[in-house]
């Protein structure tokens, strides 16, 4: 699995055609996923420390189910509108293929853990949230079977559906964080 995973982190065209073609590798693929959500639930919730414990587990367990949920909700939009709006004529995928394929893009998200550092932390998150577009970008054009830009396109739609489902989890999670603080504190 990790072999898989670095190999996806470097963007390894080859082995994202491998994962899209191997229905085996979806329980590994799920488990990328939940090690991609755990480990940045743990940086969300050191993040968000500063409000209390009860605040940072909120945050860490929201940060978590923001990425799991982000992470099929991105495949389903881009297995729609990669097989519909954006396809070429030779385009084939299954929602199994692209959750597959999506489940190793979300790698990079493991140094967007590293958003506690104070300083660089910010910056580490916003470089894996590219990364991870980068990743996607590769990911859809092999499970896809069509042109980069069209893989750009598809990818943007469906990534724009996933950080705002992250987005609003994490507000939330900041939310509750600092109104408990406020009523608690």
């Amino acid at each position: 699995m990790l072999e898989r995973m670095i190999r996806a982190a470097r963007l390894d065209a080859a082995l994202y055609e491998e994962v899209e073609h191997a229905p085996a590798l979806g329980r590994e693929a799920r488990r990328v996923v939940i090690l991609v959500a755990l480990i940045a639930g743990v940086g969300a919730a050191l993040y968000s420390a500063h409000y209390g414990l009860a605040g940072a587990l909120v945050a860490g367990i929201l940060r978590a189910v923001g990425i799991w949920l982000g992470w099929v909700a991105w495949a389903a939009v881009s297995e729609w509108l990669g097989t519909t709006l954006t396809a070429a004529e030779k385009t084939h995928s299954t929602f199994g293929e692209m959750l597959r394929v999506l489940a190793y893009a979300q790698t990079p998200w493991l140094l967007g853990a590293l958003i506690f550092l104070p300083g660089v932390g910010l910056w580490l998150s916003a470089v894996s949230a590219v990364w991870a577009l980068l990743a996607g970008i590769v990911a859809i054009r092999q499970a896809c079977d069509f042109s980069t830009s069209r893989a750009v396109v598809t990818v943007i739609a469906g990534w724009i559906v996933m950080l705002a489902l992250v987005i609003v989890l994490f507000v939330a999670a900041w939310l509750v964080s600092a109104t408990r603080a406020t009523l608690f504190g």
